[in-house]
């Protein structure tokens, strides 16, 4: 079965009233994503994407999310880095309508969908205000 994808970074930019470790102990569980904000991110990548393959009536394929947290140092402002693999597994022509289906409108959907996520679980924190959030998700291709 063929793979296509995209990777979405997350970024989690500190303002300059934000401290580093107070945003770490709200996003991390040791060296990964707190359960509940990796949940929440998948929940959201996952259903934004089988939504937009469900209006082109797509089917036949495996829709899976992976989060993880870059724990080594990220280049530029102070921030926390989550990337999230969205995979699409399918026979060949069932992955190579997905670039159609999920198109750049569909994946500025994904991406103001999770930014909205991550500013809900930021609130509950109290970090709303000492983080900026910035989503970017790539084209899909093959893996």
């Amino acid at each position: 079965m063929a793979v296509v994808g995209s990777t979405i970074m997350l970024d989690l930019h500190l303002t300059e009233d934000g401290d580093v470790e107070t945003v770490r102990g709200a996003v991390r569980q040791n060296e990964r994503v707190d359960p509940d904000l990796a949940n929440r991110i998948r929940e959201t990548v996952e259903g934004n994407a089988a939504e937009a393959l469900t209006r082109e009536d797509l089917e036949g394929y495996t829709l899976s999310a992976g989060v993880e947290l870059v724990t080594g140092r990220v280049p530029g402002a102070p921030r926390e880095r989550i990337t999230i693999t969205l995979d699409f597994e399918g026979e060949d022509s069932v992955v190579a309508a997905v670039d159609d289906a999920v198109s750049a409108p569909d994946r500025a959907r994904i991406a103001d969908e999770l930014e909205t996520t991550a500013y809900t679980y930021l609130q509950e924190h109290n970090l709303d205000d000492v983080v900026d959030v910035t989503v970017s998700v790539t084209p899909i291709q093959f893996r």
